[in-house]
């Protein structure tokens, strides 16, 4: 399947082979360049306004009044929706416009569906078989019209329409044509963003199923964690009962029983303990208890690394605790595994643990293309408010295999934060250490205007 790069590439060498003047002195292949050359560098959010500025180009050179681009809608090959919209004279001709349906024009919809474009160069020379058409153009008192296909790889995506509301339409052949691969640019611009829009679904309703199967672990290890205290742990503790009293009720003259008690006492003292820390890292009670800044130095003393002559250092940086649920338990299971990894496998002597919150300021580049001066220094902005945190050592490191695939380990902490919508970064070299580094955006909200005094 050709890239969104490569179709625009296509479009715009098709356009520049063709590249006549018009009688307004500008090339409307001149437009078409531009606009292949911005969409490629673009964000999708920023699509339709870089087609708005093309349209009010061409409807500049043509002299004609009104240009709008309609898309198939999602729900139904039967509907249009808007895309854009751009009228010389906004104020007489508002610029809301409603989805269209293809019954509206059912005649022009089969010459649409073969890609052939639509010129009615005066509404009154319709023919009587296309009266819905006629009806639909003096309903919105449009004198002449052009109606172009937008297609992309043989497939219909939608229309451009651009409409005179006083006169005939000046739209020869060659003017026809070169419009056709303005639309042609545009087709590539609407299947970018429906791709788009299709991928970013797909990745929320990905995001929301792990988030869902991580919360029913959560879920699960708690019931374990409850089960095991309420039966094992009740039952570990009454054994111990049970043997002391054994042991001090055992004849003198029976040292091996004694001994034996003792020996289950000590066996179940030590099963008691392996039990309840299994218990606490099920269900994070150190998390519930003291918050994240508190779970996490809970969980770094609970690791007893430092009992290995590992040093650990902890770092935290602004407000944690008053992070989402979800995101504390993610950012506490994945320290807490990592640190587990690191126990078992990595043979270091350093340890360091670093968990921020930030809050940056950036441009909010959404709004580029808006902007009248380029140059404006006082462009919106964003706060950015997001988590970063890293756990890194000085230990033997891992292979790449291991980095990129990863065990059930490496692979759980990816899918929390998948399901946050974050990303986790594994950097790890044999015999120089690992680091792993993750970062959660929390929300981006405008920040506020400044008041000069």
């Amino acid at each position: 399947m050709e890239g969104f790069d490569t179709q625009l590439a296509d479009a715009t060498t098709r356009a520049s082979a063709s590249r006549q003047k018009d009688d307004g002195g500008l090339a409307i292949a001149d437009i078409a360049s531009r606009l292949a050359t911005s969409l490629m560098t673009a964000v999708p959010d920023d699509h339709a306004v870089l087609v708005e500025a093309a349209l009010c180009e061409i409807i500049e050179v043509t002299g004609d009044e009104r240009a709008r681009v309609h898309e198939f809608s999602e729900e139904s090959r039967e509907r249009l929706d808007v895309v854009c919209v751009v009228d010389r004279a906004p104020q007489d001709h508002p610029l809301e416009e409603p989805e269209l349906s293809t019954h509206q024009f059912p005649g022009w919809f089969k010459q649409l569906q073969a890609l052939k474009p639509v010129v009615v160069a005066d509404v009154d020379s319709l023919d009587d078989d296309l009266i819905a058409e006629k009806n639909y153009l003096e309903d919105r008192e449009v004198t002449a019209a052009l109606w172009l296909p937008l297609s992309s790889r043989g497939f219909l995506k939608g229309c451009l329409v651009i409409e005179r509301y006083s006169g005939r339409g000046r739209w020869s052949d060659r003017l026809v044509k070169e419009i056709g691969q303005v639309a042609e640019i545009i087709a590539c611009s609407v299947e970018h963003r429906h791709t788009e829009r299709q991928l970013a679904r797909m990745v929320k309703e990905n995001r929301e199923l792990n988030r869902h199967l991580v919360e029913i672990q959560e879920q699960e290890r708690r019931r374990l964690a409850q089960e095991l205290h309420d039966e094992t742990g009740q039952y570990l503790a009454a054994l111990r009962t049970d043997v002391s009293l054994v042991a001090k009720r055992a004849p003198e003259d029976d040292k091996v029983l004694r001994e034996a008690a003792l020996a289950v006492g000590e066996s179940a003292g030590h099963i008691y303990e392996v039990v309840y820390s299994v218990m606490g890292r099920l269900c994070a009670v150190d998390l519930d208890d003291l918050g994240l800044e508190g779970g996490l130095r809970a969980c770094l003393t609970n690791s007893r690394l430092e009992s290995r002559g590992i040093n650990c250092t902890l770092t935290l940086e602004g407000d944690l605790d008053s992070l989402e649920d979800m995101i504390q338990m993610s950012i506490y299971r994945v320290v807490q595994e990592s640190l587990t990894n690191i126990a078992k496998y990595a043979e270091a002597t350093r340890v360091d643990v670093t968990v921020k919150r930030l809050h940056r300021s950036i441009e909010d580049r959404r709004l580029r293309y808006r902007e009248n001066d380029a140059s404006s220094k006082s462009r919106p902005r964003i706060i950015l408010d997001q988590v970063e945190f890293s756990i890194s050592d000085n230990g033997k490191g891992m292979e790449v295999g291991r980095v990129d695939g990863g065990g059930f380990g490496i692979r759980g902490m990816r899918e929390r934060m998948q399901a946050l919508g974050g990303k986790l970064e594994i950097d790890s070299t044999v015999g120089q250490g690992t680091r792993i580094v993750g970062h959660i955006h929390i929300a981006a909200t405008p920040e506020p205007e400044r008041v000069d005094a």
